[in-house]
């Protein structure tokens, strides 16, 4: 049997999946204790509310949230700032925007409502719309961080909000 043999290959795995264990229930122990600070905050528990409502729940490697409203996306944007502080220069902005419509023009638009610099923004795709009069002009906006431990950390607390609902 070679160097790396299967008793090396499966410490590994097992000491790799103890080691993400511990940092995922590390992560979720401080959401608990951070959300006691924060739950008074109306800003908080309406970012939280945003992202309840609109955001990304299914994967675990990104917290995304997606809207056309540039308001909804600055504030949302402004809770990541503020109860996520260390991802700032994290925060990605990807849009959706339909056929027709300035791809240029409608970064320009996104960067100056969202305050995100262009080296922050990734692709901006391209659809048809089957509905001219659903059509946003500017597009959609996603705003993204990949982080699994943020991630753990907005689901913890939803759940915690929901807890008191």
């Amino acid at each position: 049997m070679d160097r790396w043999g299967r008793k090396h290959v499966v410490g590994v795995a097992a000491t790799r999946k103890g080691s993400v264990e511990r940092r995922d229930r590390d992560a979720e122990m401080k959401a608990r204790e951070s959300f006691q600070t924060y739950w008074p905050d109306p800003i908080f528990v309406a970012g939280l509310s945003l992202y309840w409502g609109g955001g990304d729940k299914v994967g675990r490697y990104q917290v995304r949230f997606t809207n056309t409203d540039p308001e909804l996306i600055s504030f949302f944007i402004k809770f990541l700032n503020a109860y996520a502080p260390g991802y700032k220069e994290r925060i990605w902005i990807s849009l959706i925007q339909y056929a027709g419509t300035d791809r240029e023009a409608n970064e320009q638009f996104w960067q100056a409502k969202t305050m995100i610099p262009k080296e922050q923004f990734q692709k901006t795709v391209t659809i048809k719309s089957k509905s001219v009069e659903r059509q946003s002009p500017r597009g959609i906006c996603v705003v993204g961080v990949s982080s699994v431990s943020l991630k753990i950390k907005m689901m913890t607390w939803i759940a915690e909000c929901a807890k008191r609902m």
